[in-house]
């Protein structure tokens, strides 16, 4: 597997391809609530295997806060290290990046394997788009993965 960063406008398009699949189609996910202004500005992340588009996510930086977002794995490839092996690139790139906090919005099902990441939830459940979520903190910064 390899985590890269979408920097091309063919790779941003695949990013938003996968969303739609995972959250749109996948999660009734209304259009307008997985694309947002933030698209414009945040670093896009493709996860391949095989140069097969995987999985993708994407951060925000707001105030040196770190924000993961739209944290999605193809069906076929979930409970195999597909999730595990996104997350910790993008936490190392966001230590890299001097990052003072990183937060997500966990879906409440996915709270155990960002805990399992080191993540604490710090806030109480919430719905978007009509599904439950936690916002949660990292509180290993200083790790390397």
């Amino acid at each position: 597997m390899k985590v890269k960063i979408a920097s091309k406008s063919k790779d941003i398009e695949l990013c938003y391809k996968l969303r739609e699949i995972i959250f749109i189609n996948g999660q009734n996910v209304p259009h307008d609530r997985d694309r947002d202004s933030y698209d414009n500005t945040a670093i896009h992340f493709l996860l391949l295997k095989d140069n097969i588009p995987v999985g993708v996510a994407r951060v925000v930086n707001r105030d040196n806060t770190a924000h993961i977002e739209r944290v999605g794995i193809l069906q076929e490839y979930r409970k195999k290290g597909a999730g595990t092996f996104l997350m910790q690139s993008i936490l190392n790139h966001c230590k890299r990046e001097g990052f003072e906090k990183i937060t997500l919005s966990s879906q409440e099902h996915a709270v155990k394997f960002y805990e399992k990441l080191g993540f604490e939830v710090i806030g109480q459940r919430y719905f978007d788009a009509n599904i439950p979520h936690l916002k949660m903190q990292s509180g290993i910064i200083s790790k390397t993965f």
